[in-house]
């Protein structure tokens, strides 16, 4: 089990490395950086959950309805925990409590589940993948937005 973690993890850090590397050598500025994020995460990552997903059958996707219910409702019920104990135990205020939220409850799903969920669980691994993106950025961030908006929304009359 340890050989296939360590398997799993050992590309991210030798990019990670390989990043930390080209950096120290300036090889990338700051701005090359930004543009080199910025396409990887909306076209390489959109584009290879997509090709994961077609070269899955239908039945093999509606087995995982049940898996994809249960990631919605952990990352919801996650955020929403995150963010009532922030606000009401903690007195956090609602713009806090809810950039805490997003932080706790968003995991890093559309970052490293490619490399590690892919090598540990081949072609299934793009379903959650797609779910926890999409979640993460259908639902978790836009409420984050609007209890961030309601809260200045809030106090902009005084």
């Amino acid at each position: 089990m340890i050989e296939k973690i360590i398997a799993a993890l050992l590309p991210i850090v030798i990019t990670l490395m390989l990043g930390f590397l080209a950096a120290w050598h300036h090889d990338f500025d700051a701005k090359q950086g930004s543009t080199l994020n910025r396409m990887v995460m909306l076209y390489a990552l959109p584009l290879t959950l997509f090709a994961g997903m077609m070269g899955l059958s239908r039945s093999v996707l509606l087995e995982q309805a049940n898996m994809a219910i249960i990631i919605l409702i952990g990352m919801v019920v996650g955020y929403v925990l995150v963010y009532l104990i922030s606000y009401y135990i903690f007195h956090k205020s609602q713009k806090n409590a809810a950039l805490l939220a997003l932080a706790i409850s968003g995991p890093a799903v559309p970052f490293v589940g490619v490399p590690v969920l892919g090598h540990l669980f081949g072609d299934l691994s793009t379903i959650p993948i797609a779910v926890c993106s999409m979640q993460y950025s259908h639902e978790s961030i836009p409420g984050a937005y609007n209890d961030i908006y309601t809260f200045i929304w809030q106090y902009r009359w005084f």
